[in-house]
């Protein structure tokens, strides 16, 4: 060690024991180390080597450019080319991936770029993008919150990467064109080159999807693979029927049919309960009648539609839907919970564009509180 700035060796060479000369100040700079606290009561080997590695990091972070610990800027370490030695340099994780999500009916497809793919890591100064992770979650008022589940994971399987991961490539969810080249894709004016699909899925049901990137780490230095945050680029779905853009041949209908009450995607207050009608066009109006023929609710409809009316869908997360279908709270346009029994409605195409604009069809669900 060179020993704190201000003072002076009190033996030339010595590094143990330094000097502070009168009215002179020096700065400190100190570290609370901790060890994970491994099974058993005593002191062991793997407590002290889980210490040194941390304490370790804990001198590269304050170290930063200064590799070679001097308190000198010497010549390559000056990486962010300010002049001055920086400090508390910590590795980080790839960026985290730019996302977009389609959906579908019971399907959801998660596109990514490779954005994070180029990233420099601030300690070792490589790039050691490793792969990337798709991970999955289905969320419901009225249950515990379920944790993400690993859909997929893509990694590198090249001569660096050999001992690293499962060696899957990328070639499972690059974009190619019609050459078998990488390609990409354009999405709201921006560009991806993965894509991973995910059928299956039920229709109606909130589900989450992110995409993580991750490094390979530095077993030499005890750098651990680093991951990007799972909840970064986490994107909120409904999956659903897509309307159909010219005619509207389809039939509508209404799910769950018939609706039991307290179904597990509800909440527990009356404005919690909610069905889809689905198969809808671009643009509708849904009316909902009684047996006896009382207007209960009017609904309208456009493919735009984020769940802003009902208060089992959160819109400030921007759910991303899929056009063809609306939820109903189960609440009349008087601001009453309905009453068990069988409800008549009727869906009216409004757009004005389609050849089908004007025709009307009906149908009829049950409703068991």
């Amino acid at each position: 060690s060179s020993g704190p700035l201000g003072s002076e060796p009190k033996t030339p060479g010595d590094s143990t024991n330094w000097v502070l000369a009168p009215d002179s100040s020096c700065t400190f700079i100190f570290a609370v180390v901790a060890a994970h606290w491994a099974e058993g009561s005593s002191d062991s080997p793997e407590r002290r080597a889980n210490l040194h590695v941390n304490k370790d990091w804990a001198q590269r972070a304050y170290d930063g450019e200064d590799k070679n610990r001097n308190n000198i800027l010497d010549d390559g370490e000056d990486t962010d080319g300010d002049g001055k030695i920086t400090r508390y340099i910590l590795p980080e994780p790839p960026p985290v991936p730019n996302m977009a999500v389609d959906v579908g009916d019971q399907i959801v497809t998660v596109y990514w770029s490779n954005n994070a793919e180029d990233f420099v890591d601030p300690v070792s100064q490589e790039q050691d993008f490793e792969g990337y992770r798709i991970f999955g979650a289905r969320k419901t008022i009225g249950e515990d919150f379920i944790e993400f589940s690993l859909l997929g994971e893509f990694d590198r399987d090249d001569s660096e990467s050999i001992d690293i991961g499962y060696n899957t490539g990328f070639e499972p969810v690059r974009i190619v064109n019609d050459a078998g080249a990488p390609d990409s894709v354009e999405i709201n004016e921006k560009y991806y080159h993965y894509r991973f699909v995910n059928d299956g899925v039920k229709n109606g049901w909130l589900n989450y999807y992110t995409v993580t990137a991750y490094d390979r780490g530095d077993p030499e230095i005890n750098m651990e693979s680093l991951e990007s945050s799972i909840y970064a680029n986490r994107k909120y779905v409904f999956p659903g029927v897509v309307p159909e853009q010219s005619w509207w041949t389809v039939e509508p209908s209404v799910y769950p049919n018939p609706y039991r009450g307290q179904a597990a995607w509800d909440g527990y207050s009356s404005r919690g309960r909610m069905i889809w009608f689905q198969n809808l066009p671009q643009k509708a109006e849904i009316r909902i009648f009684t047996l006896a023929g009382d207007l209960v609710d009017i609904i309208q409809h456009d493919e735009d539609y984020s769940g802003g009316d009902i208060q089992n869908i959160d819109e400030r997360k921007e759910p991303i839907m899929s056009g063809g279908e609306h939820a109903w709270d189960l609440v009349t346009q008087h601001d009453q919970a309905i009453a068990s029994g069988l409800y008549l409605f009727s869906v009216e195409d409004k757009n004005s564009d389609s050849p089908s604009y004007g025709t009307l069809k009906e149908g009829k669900f049950l409703i068991i509180k």
